[in-house]
């Protein structure tokens, strides 16, 4: 692997960088000149199929020009092999092919079969999932972990495997261009990769999603930031901040979203039966999410479509925003979450054919909420809500079916503002204390916590442990 890097010269074109990615050599890196602004009217591609490369924007912008995904980055799948599924003797995953392995030990494949994905929402999701090759015996292969809804794969049973290497994109600002409402295009779509790493990213001023992860296994994203992209999905301005679709393992740690849709989203599409692209299969397997700051979003913060399954959003705030969770999908969670001056708290919605179930809320204390804590649309069922608190201004759309509510503590209050003591009086852990647009006093305890007064002249102390205090406005300063 060369360790080759690449530093183009100030004024590099569309043309001249991606001519620069394309001759990269497996483990090289290209850098741009530091602070350029560079027009993007074709769409740049990282290919990875064959290698690992590195893009450093080193603090310049990449400024959508026309209808294109600014940024491509993507690897590709091998042609899909008829395969048979079973267990071994240790009751571990295998799957048999008739012409030989698809994949090596640690290459990574997906799974797929034309049955449909269980409480789907009716686009007919088809199964299928990432998984890891632990051992090959022959045309056998063994997998890492459990393939969700096994039992129903039994439809045109196929195995393709990841092809390509690791791609990271870093330090830099991708913007699009709001002046052409048709522009509707992902500004960074990452595509049937393994391991992608986004670090140090602002992605901002889209007409759709900003990020978008397809059929990718463990894709990361960090320390980064999108902003102001345009909510109007009837029109096909989607405004998610990070998307992930058929994939498995995506995270994100570490983000500021303000002004988009949601923050993080996830979700699968529909595909005919017999369908050759492996990308088009599966739900979305196992996000996790945590470190965000939401601001201002209009729409919850987090959601889980319904064909979400396995994910996590943990240790994040929440402010002014539409709502805080848009609980669909099966089996996901949230904890350790707090928000302040939002509308809606946690809304459950069976908006497929029985999702909305089997979902945990814990340690989750939203204050001022102005519409309703949490509420279930259609038949939710199987979730839980523990060690949580709510201060809201109304019962508003209030209804708790298929939800039990354990060590839950609902505070109406009279006014906007109002603030409960848990809400702002800490403990021995690792607190996220929230203030509102009053004058509020918050005190923390011994752990190490997150502490925001709001709006307004508020009286804040840390306590013992390594206290942040969070501002989002210079006006919010004074003395501590």
């Amino acid at each position: 692997m060369s360790s080759l890097v690449v530093n183009l010269s100030a004024g590099a074109s569309e043309a001249q960088i991606q001519s620069a990615l394309n001759g990269l050599p497996d483990g090289g890196t290209l850098v741009l000149a530091a602070n350029q602004t560079v027009l993007v009217a074709k769409g740049l591609v990282m290919d990875v199929s064959s290698r690992s490369i590195t893009f450093d924007l080193n603090g310049s912008t990449l400024q959508q020009a026309g209808d294109v995904s600014v940024l491509t980055v993507k690897g590709q799948n091998s042609t899909g092999q008829a395969a048979t599924l079973g267990h071994d003797a240790a009751g571990q995953v295998t799957i048999t092919t008739m012409s030989g392995p698809a994949a090596a030990v640690g290459q990574w494949v997906k799974v797929y079969s034309d049955d449909v994905l269980a409480h789907d929402q009716g686009d007919a999701t088809r199964l299928g999932q990432a998984m890891q090759v632990t051992a090959v015996s022959g045309s056998t292969m063994t997998l890492r972990g459990d393939l969700l809804d096994g039992a129903d794969y039994a439809t045109n049973v196929r195995v393709s495997r990841y092809v390509g290497g690791t791609p990271t994109l870093e330090n830099g600002t991708i913007r699009g261009d709001q002046s052409h409402a048709e522009w509707l295009k992902d500004l960074v779509q990452v595509r049937s990769t393994v391991n992608a790493d986004l670090n140090h990213l602002v992605v901002r001023d889209g007409n759709s999603m900003g990020i978008n992860i397809v059929n990718s296994v463990n894709a990361i994203v960090s320390q980064s930031a999108v902003i102001n992209l345009t909510d109007d999905p009837a029109n096909g301005h989607n405004g998610y901040g990070v998307h992930s679709a058929s994939s498995t393992g995506t995270t994100v740690d570490g983000l500021y979203a303000e002004a988009v849709r949601h923050a993080t989203d996830d979700n699968a599409v529909g595909t005919a039966a017999g369908t050759a692209d492996p990308s088009r299969y599966g739900a979305d397997i196992g996000m996790t999410i945590s470190d965000v700051v939401a601001y201002g979003t209009t729409a919850p913060a987090f959601s889980w479509h319904s064909e979400g399954r396995a994910s996590q959003v943990s240790d994040s705030v929440v402010f002014h925003s539409y709502g805080v969770l848009g609980a669909r999908g099966v089996g996901n969670a949230m904890s350790d979450v707090s928000g302040t001056g939002n509308a809606r708290g946690i809304t459950f919605y069976e908006y497929g054919d029985g999702d909305a179930r089997d979902i945990s809320v814990g340690n989750v204390h939203l204050s001022d909420l102005s519409v309703y804590a949490y509420s279930t649309i259609g038949a939710a069922t199987n979730n839980r809500v523990v060690d949580s608190t709510f201060d809201v201004l109304s019962r508003k759309i209030w209804d708790t079916s298929g939800t039990s509510l354990l060590n839950a503590v609902t505070n109406i209050v009279s006014a906007v503002g109002q603030v409960s003591a848990a809400m702002t009086t800490g403990t021995d852990a690792d607190d996220r204390l929230l203030g509102t647009a009053g004058v509020d006093t918050i005190v923390g305890g011994d752990g190490g916590d997150y502490i925001w007064g709001g709006q307004g002249a508020d009286l804040l102390g840390g306590g013992a442990g390594r206290d942040r205090f969070a501002y989002l406005s210079i006006e919010e300063g004074g003395t501590l």
